[in-house]
Formats: structure tokens, C-alpha cells, sequence
């Protein structure tokens, strides 16, 4: 079957790590996770900025749930940053015994 040049393709990400157990998938997927939900996190964020921006509703009436929306940012972030930095640091002594 021939393939339409204009089909869409499923984007594939490679993963560089050496997954040696179900606790590696798991912390993988739960990292993917985390991203995702960070994603949704800062969206959510871009979208009560702009309806304060576009003064569909005033600032003072979002104020309390702009601030509410960006704490899960801020957890989420140091989450994945932590995460990085764990993997960095097992894959760099996996490396150089």
C-alpha cells in the first residue's frame, strides 16, 4: 500500500537511556507524564493571561486563580528539572566506572 504524502506521520522520540528494570519504565513514564501535565499547566496559564489581557474579565477577579495556576508550574518544573539531573548523573556514572 502506498503511503499519501499527506498522511500525517507519528512523531517518535528516542529515549538514550538503558532501561534495566520495571522501576526504569516506570520512572520514565511517570516523567512523561509530569511534562504533559506541565504542558497543560503553562497553557492554562497562557489562556487567563489572555482573557486579563483582552479585559474579558478584570485582573483583580483572576488575580487569586492566576497565582493558583502558576504554583503547579513552578512544582512541576523543579519536578522534571530534578528528574534531569538524577538521569544525568546515573547515566554519567554508568558511563565512567
Amino acid at each position: 500500500m502506498a503511503k499519501n504524502s499527506k498522511q500525517r506521520k507519528a512523531n517518535v522520540y528516542v529515549i538514550p537511556l538503558r532501561i534495566t528494570s520495571y522501576g526504569d519504565i516506570a520512572r520514565l513514564l511517570c516523567y512523561s507524564l509530569y511534562n504533559i501535565a506541565l504542558k497543560e499547566a503553562r497553557e492554562t496559564f497562557y489562556w487567563l493571561k489572555l482573557l486579563v489581557a483582552v479585559e474579558v474579565f478584570p485582573k483583580n477577579k483572576l488575580n487569586d486563580l492566576l497565582n493558583e495556576c502558576n504554583e503547579p508550574v513552578a512544582i512541576l518544573t523543579i519536578l522534571l528539572s530534578i528528574e534531569k539531573f538524577c538521569n544525568f548523573q546515573s547515566e554519567r556514572t554508568m558511563s565512567h566506572p
